[in-house]
């Protein structure tokens, strides 16, 4: 029963604010960008958004290019995983607004589903040719391209990808243009158990003294908000009295627009209340999930 209940504060909570951040229907915005194109000694295409990026051995051969929004189409040559591919040309792609499981590697097992995902994005683009579409940043700090993708018959890849479980809603500020859309579709996947939401631990809650044991995934965290700390940067909700050890939510001040729209003072609002949080538990001091949307979190009435 307590797990029900949380999915449906989340649920409930999603379907009441999605308007707020776009719609797929949105006016398409224009982010034209100059970055620079350079190829490694292993022949990987890598992108930097300035000149200092770039290993200097590689300056004089950087080409410069100019990313529109939309409309560079590639062929795809490998699949990497469920959200990252390889161009015929060598580019590398990832996915924006989306996480799917990861396979092995030397660091770490495969996570659930990871296989499944990988081969549902194979059997989609594998050989294909696909359009992308950029958000504001259209490169991140390992020099891949951030894309939406398209197929030739107009499929969305990334939501295409979340409606059928392979992936989750993972939108990271400022790259929130298909927010609203994502999390609907990721909303009906979990209501209906899709790909990677069959796994019962992808649903269940954990109490946040237990989060250190879950570094790297997605979970459902929920426990009493001790204290908050406000840096003038981000504010720290803190559930434990040890904010260095113990599991704390972290909501940067770049975000906070999003909260007060919805009447909550990042600062003040959740202290002392029961909460459920959902994200990525990353390792900083103690475990720690940053959220930038307030549909993240929901109050309990426990």
């Amino acid at each position: 029963m307590v797990i029900l209940r949380i999915l449906i504060l989340f649920i409930f909570t999603l379907t009441l604010t999605f308007p707020a951040y776009g719609e797929a229907g949105d006016k398409p915005r224009r982010y034209d960008l100059i970055v620079y194109k350079w190829v490694d000694e292993d022949g990987t295409v890598n992108f930097a958004d300035t000149i200092d990026k770039i290993p200097e051995r590689y300056r004089k051969s950087a080409e410069k290019k100019n990313l529109p929004p939309s409309g560079i189409s590639f062929s795809v040559r490998h699949i990497i995983d469920g959200d990252t591919i390889i161009t015929t040309s060598g580019e590398k792609i990832r996915f924006l607004g989306i996480d799917a499981p990861e396979v092995a590697s030397e660091k770490m097992p495969a996570q659930f589903f990871s296989e499944e995902a990988k081969m549902a994005n194979k059997n989609m683009l594998d050989g294909k040719t696909i359009r992308l579409e950029f958000d504001i940043e259209k490169i991140d700090k390992y020099g891949r391209l951030l894309a939406y993708i398209y197929l030739k018959d107009g499929t969305f890849v990334n939501a295409k990808l979340i409606e059928d479980g392979d992936a989750r809603a993972y939108c990271i500020p400022p790259n929130i243009k298909y927010y609203s859309q994502f999390k609907k579709l990721e909303k009906e996947a979990i209501k209906n158990r899709k790909g990677l939401w069959s796994e019962p631990d992808s649903i269940a809650p954990i109490p946040h003294s237990e989060a250190i044991r879950h570094i790297g995934k997605f979970r459902f965290v929920e426990g009493v908000v001790r204290s908050i700390h406000n840096t003038g940067k981000a504010v720290h909700l803190n559930f434990g009295n040890n904010p260095d050890e113990d599991f704390t939510v972290t909501i940067f001040d770049r975000d906070y627009q999003r909260f007060r729209e919805k009447g909550i003072d990042p600062s003040g609002y959740y202290e002392g209340k029961a909460v459920a949080v959902y994200g990525k538990i990353k390792l900083y001091r103690g475990a720690e999930i940053v959220v930038s949307f307030p549909e993240d979190i929901a109050v309990t009435d426990r």
